[in-house]
Parts: structure tokens; C-alpha cells; sequence
């Protein structure tokens, strides 16, 4: 975990929807779609994954949740959820009010992990964006991302 934003004495951020700038280098869990992860931040202290489940399931299937590191006394998961859509809905939804209606929970999408393959490709031919073959072909298909597919 880097820090990468101003913190209060006891190692926090002093703005809650910062925690999620505040840790890096969190990815979802190997052999899961990144694009269906997301990073969740700022559950109350103690919150464990399975209430931190029952309530994300309110926007969508979830079909894994780990706890990420925590920068002060907050509960912070990755969420992996069925299908890239719900993760997609939770972002567009922007802050959401936790169970006990005060708490502000933060999203974004996990780090894109860094493969030894990624390394060798941008080193070769520079970084490229990954495009949906589906939206290439306009035929509507929702087919996996492909890096650089297309150019």
C-alpha cells in the first residue's frame, strides 16, 4: 500500500473519499475480471465481508469479496461482482450511504495488475488502450477486451 495524499496524526486521510486515491496497488483477486472488481472504501470499523456483502448485493451479484488494507480504523473490500454491469452501477451511483446512514462508502475500480506480458507489449510497441472487439464490429456481442484490438 503507497500513500499518496495528506493524512491525519493517527495515519488516515482527513477526507474519507480520499481513502480509495490513498491505496494503490490493489488488484482483484487472481483468476477474477478485473473489470467486475471494484475497490469499496470507508465501512465502518468492524464491518466484516459478510455484512460488507449482504449489503453490495443491493446492486448486483457478488461473487467474491477480500478485505483490502485499511489506512486508519475503516473497513475497505474489493468486491468482485457477477458481471462487469453491476460493478458498473455502483460507480455511477458515485457515493453510497452505508446501513447506518451516515457513513459515506467510495468507489473505483481495482489496479490494473501489471503482467509480465503488459511489460513486454508496452515496451515494444508503448501503452495501448484495450477496445471491445464487439464495439469494432458493432454487432452488439459483449465480447472480452482485447489490448489494442483493431489499430
Amino acid at each position: 500500500m503507497r500513500s499518496t495524499s495528506s493524512l491525519r496524526v493517527d495515519g488516515g486521510p482527513s477526507d474519507p473519499s480520499q481513502i480509495m486515491n490513498t491505496l494503490t496497488e490493489c488488484y482483484a483477486p487472481e483468476d477474477f475480471d478485473e473489470a467486475s472488481s471494484l475497490l469499496i472504501c470507508n465501512f465502518p470499523p468492524g464491518c466484516n465481508p459478510f455484512t460488507a456483502r449482504n449489503y453490495i448485493t443491493w446492486w448486483g451479484p457478488v461473487i467474491r469479496i477480500e478485505r483490502a488494507p485499511s489506512v486508519s480504523q475503516e473497513a475497505n473490500f474489493v468486491v468482485v461482482f457477477a458481471a462487469p454491469e453491476f460493478a458498473q452501477k455502483v460507480l455511477d451511483c458515485g457515493p453510497i450511504v452505508y446501513d447506518d446512514g451516515k457513513t459515506m462508502l467510495y468507489s473505483r475500480r481495482v489496479d490494473d495488475r501489471v503482467t509480465v506480458w503488459k511489460k513486454l507489449s508496452d515496451y515494444w510497441t508503448g501503452p495501448q488502450e484495450s477496445t471491445s472487439i464487439g464495439q469494432l464490429t458493432g454487432d452488439g456481442v459483449n465480447y472480452q477486451e482485447c489490448a489494442g484490438a483493431g489499430r
